[in-house]
């Protein structure tokens, strides 16, 4: 299985999104590619995949994001250091993988907005998750 996300500012509202994903049919294209691809390639919603597929270990993601979020968590000096270090480096780009920013989660230090959208994300997660609703495929095995 191999999995998509997006914040969805990049099909339109970011900086040259709109004429990339529209004008330039990028969007389309993507979409006639994957009806195209059917025969092997086959979409679905995760809900719809674990219901037919037990999950084959443990994925460990990072706590990272995208580089220009990396850079955001930064406190502004620390930004301002790291942003003419980049510059530096831009001519060694075997260093550019190595360059990671700031940390994920000093980034809700920075943005209070995206600490609280963050906590009510995880309050919502956890409600969900006790439910009488919640099916106990997904929910968390117990402490002993």
């Amino acid at each position: 299985m191999a999995a998509m996300g997006d914040d969805m500012e990049k099909f339109g509202v970011w900086p040259g999104t709109f004429e990339h994903c529209y004008n330039d049919a990028w969007l389309e294209k993507f979409f006639t590619a994957l009806e195209e691809n059917s025969s092997w390639l086959h979409a679905s919603t995760p809900s719809e995949y674990f219901a037919a597929h037990t999950p084959a270990g443990r994925a460990d993601l990072p706590t990272a994001s995208y580089t220009e979020m990396m850079e955001w968590a930064l406190p502004t000096r620390v930004r301002q250091r790291y942003n003419q270090s980049s510059k530096n480096l831009a001519r060694a780009m075997k260093c550019w993988a190595f360059l990671r920013g700031g940390s994920w989660r000093g980034f809700f230090s920075q943005i209070s907005e995206s600490n609280l959208l963050h906590k009510k994300m995880l309050h919502v997660a956890r409600r969900i998750d006790t439910s009488a609703g919640a099916t106990e495929r997904f929910r968390k095995p117990a402490k002993s």
